[in-house]
């Protein structure tokens, strides 16, 4: 079932002419980095906002450790890089770093001008306000979720 999903929204994904991707650093309960990536886009059902990938990171959680797991992930699903036209992080130095941040790897992997923006949470925090009420309650309980992951330490 699982498999079926990855290859619907992966088939998805090759149709859309534009994407965003989301992509945030942390570490399991084994101490373990991993990268979650998400992807926004707009199908012909609406808009949509899949988890992509949870990418274990081999070595260590450095900028171009970064990009390449996600690189990786992206072309394993053969999506090209230059549909990416936004991408959101966290604002760590990994991925912020004007140099060698994740942000910096891809954007000179991509051909063209790309939005960056960080911290997720802020972002759907914004959308709620701008959601149907049905949604927004759903959005608010998992931004309270969130900020209490975030509030204690694991």
């Amino acid at each position: 079932m699982s498999s079926n999903i990855t290859k619907q929204q992966v088939e998805d994904l090759k149709l859309v002419s534009s994407l965003s991707i989301a992509v945030d650093e942390s570490c399991d309960i084994n101490d373990t980095a991993q990268v979650s990536l998400f992807v926004r886009f707009i199908s012909s059902t609406g808009p949509k906002e899949e988890l992509l990938g949870l990418l274990p990171l081999k070595d260590q959680t450095r900028g171009e450790d970064i990009a390449n797991a996600v690189i990786e992930c992206i072309e394993k699903h053969h999506i090209p890089l230059d549909k990416i036209i936004s991408i959101s992080t966290d604002g760590l130095k990994s991925m912020t770093s004007i140099r060698k941040g994740f942000v910096a790897i891809l954007k000179e992997k991509i051909n063209h001008e790309i939005l960056t923006y960080h911290c997720i949470i802020h972002q759907e925090a914004l959308c709620v306000q701008t959601f149907p009420e049905e949604i927004c309650k759903v959005m608010e309980l998992v931004i309270k979720i969130i900020n209490s992951i975030i509030a204690k330490d694991l």
